[in-house]
């Protein structure tokens, strides 16, 4: 049992001793010079996809150059393995979920002034913080980061390599994004360098970042959010011009048009995350849904005018579907109107009269009337009821043909106007 300990013992001395060595290694490297070593980066994006906006993330393929002046390396080329530590080529971090390299060696060449290059691919996923609020007219500023991760500035700062700094490949084109514009920048940040037993000492390292900005293509939206949504609300106008007495055909579409909204709002969901506020989209489809409720309600309007229509020719006709004592009721109090001196009868236009269009010279008439009489008046008031209703369906129709077209282009304009052009 002693011999084991001894022997794990000693293995970790052994490999104490190997990682002193290797910090004493960089630390001579880096001390080796008084002012800060000079890294220059290039960066070439070869390829960006998968733009997954529910996890806020892009994959990037990316070539790293790596240039140290004044290396003091041995002239030459030399091939180490990815994970061998070498100054400063293993301390550049990319700032990513992950970043895995292509190659699993890296090849480092030193010119005769001193000069070290090495060039290394990554597969990458980066982090990006997408502005969905105009969605899906949306632009998102998202960044590449390479930082010294291990030395401050002091000692190591970064630079691009050229003044045009980062650059796309040829065949960079995402699936579902544009790259509108590419930037180079330097940039800076404090963390955290060294943990004591009391405190914590913080200094700046340097870092160079490529900003990309990304929208979203005009024709993506048009095709599959903004035409399925305008035909739905075209089929609801169809409402109008469909025969007033079939309910059915004009309800059938309507919940057609419905299901293309809802069938928009669930292919918009599965592209973005769930929002605690509105996107641009999500108005979009409320000014959708509030010109089919209002084709629902003219429905539901027309349906109770055409019902009232059918039941008074029905009274006026007497037919045997509506209920004797309702009849009796109605024929009553149809009577009772007519009689009156208030009496108000709608005539065939829809226009209600008021007692000086019409007169109704009831002394001219006997004290007892026949049957005969009593059942005209009936008729005529019944069917004058009918034929105003009817009418106002009619013009209910014929307002809602011309109100709902030209309200939803006027609110669609200044929808487009504001999210577009201002």
């Amino acid at each position: 049992m002693t011999h084991l300990v001894l022997i794990f013992f000693c293995m970790a001395l052994i490999i104490d001793t190997g990682g002193v060595k290797h910090d004493e290694q960089r630390l001579n490297v880096i001390a080796s010079s008084q002012e800060a070593a000079v890294v220059r980066i290039g960066m070439l994006i070869n390829s960006i996809n998968d733009v997954n906006f529910k996890q806020s993330t892009f994959k990037a393929m990316l070539t790293l150059t790596i240039v140290l002046e004044k290396s003091k390396r041995p002239v030459g080329g030399a091939v180490v393995r990815y994970d061998q530590y070498q100054y400063p080529f293993a301390d550049l971090v990319i700032l990513s979920k992950y970043a895995t390299p292509l190659d699993g060696y890296r090849l480092i060449t030193t010119a005769n002034d001193g000069t070290s290059t090495s060039q290394t691919r990554y597969n990458t996923e980066i982090f990006c913080a997408f502005q969905l609020k105009y969605y899906p007219f949306d632009a998102h500023n998202c960044e590449i980061i390479v930082f010294a991760a291990r030395h401050p500035i002091k000692q190591l700062s970064l630079s691009w390599i050229d003044s045009k700094g980062a650059r796309l490949g040829p065949n960079v084109s995402p699936p579902n994004v544009h790259i509108s514009a590419l930037t180079s920048e330097l940039c800076e940040f404090d963390s955290t360098y060294a943990l004591t037993e009391f405190n914590a000492a913080t200094a700046r390292f340097g870092c160079v970042r490529a900003r990309l900005l990304m929208s979203r293509p005009l024709y993506i939206p048009l095709i599959c959010f903004f035409l399925p949504s305008g035909f739905a609300v075209l089929v609801s106008w169809l409402v109008a011009y469909v025969d007033r007495n079939r309910i059915q055909t004009r309800l059938t579409l309507l919940i057609f048009s419905s299901f293309i909204v809802f069938f928009i709002i669930y292919y918009a969901h599965t592209d973005i995350p769930h929002l605690v506020y509105l996107t641009a989209g999500d108005i979009w489809i409320i000014i959708c849904f509030i010109f089919i409720s209002l084709a629902f309600v003219e429905l539901l309007f027309i349906h109770i005018l055409m019902n009232l229509s059918r039941k008074h020719l029905l009274l006026a006709n007497k037919d045997s579907y509506i209920r004797a004592e309702s009849r009796y009721r109605r024929e009553k109090h149809a009577l009772r109107e007519a009689c009156s001196g208030s009496a108000r009868l709608p005539p065939a236009n829809g226009r209600i009269f008021e007692k000086k269009h019409v007169e109704v010279h009831f002394e001219s008439l006997p004290i007892t009337s026949s049957t005969s009489n009593s059942e005209a008046i009936v008729h005529d008031y019944f069917r004058r009821w009918s034929d105003y209703y009817s009418v106002m369906a009619a013009r209910l129709d014929l307002g809602a043909r011309i109100i709902l077209p030209i309200t939803f282009l006027v609110v669609a304009l200044l929808y487009f106007l504001f999210y577009i052009i201002l």
